[in-house]
């Protein structure tokens, strides 16, 4: 855009010095005189050569000016246009993403809270766990006190039994 600027400002001092040169009706300047940003660039269609000249006559001159500056604004307008172009696909992309991010924290934040939870499960989980087995071990432990015990008096009785069979048989010879 400043360089746009600064080529209307070159363009009106040029313009400007040709109305003067008019008014004074001299010649206009010789090819040494000339700064080189004034003399006009020429490309034959051709050939890939350049030639540069200084205009003779004033109108073809000032015109030729014309046309180069205008030409070249044009191309800083297409530049301008074209970087804007890009800035707004770059802002929409930065906002594509951004939301992109948005979502991806939020499942981010989703799934630490549902992984907070399943700790807190699983950490439940594992206490009951150990308690059951800890009531088991001990229901266990009691169940093969209750059974040896049940055991001993077993042995026991069935000594006393064996003990009263072979007493009876010698009552009962006796008795007969």
């Amino acid at each position: 855009m400043l360089e746009a600027q600064l080529l209307n400002i070159k363009l009106d001092k040029t313009q400007k010095q040709l109305k003067e040169a008019e008014n004074n009706k001299t010649t206009p300047p010789s090819s040494s005189d000339v700064p080189v940003d004034t003399l006009l660039d020429l490309t034959d269609s051709s050939s890939s050569v350049k030639t540069v000249l200084p205009w003779d006559d004033s109108g073809l001159r000032e015109e030729a000016i014309r046309q180069h500056y205008t030409n070249r604004i044009n191309g800083l307008i297409e530049a301008i246009q074209k970087a804007e172009s890009e800035c707004i696909l770059n802002k929409r992309e930065c906002v594509g993403l951004k939301k992109r991010l948005l979502v991806a924290e939020k499942q981010y934040n989703q799934f630490a809270v549902d992984m907070c939870n399943n700790d807190k499960a699983r950490q439940q989980l594992e206490e009951e766990l150990s308690l059951t087995k800890d009531k088991y071990e001990a229901q266990i432990a009691l169940m093969s006190e209750h059974l040896c015990a049940m055991n001993d008096k077993l042995v026991n009785l069935n000594e006393e039994n064996q003990t009263l069979k072979m007493d009876t048989p010698k009552q009962n010879r006796k008795k007969w």
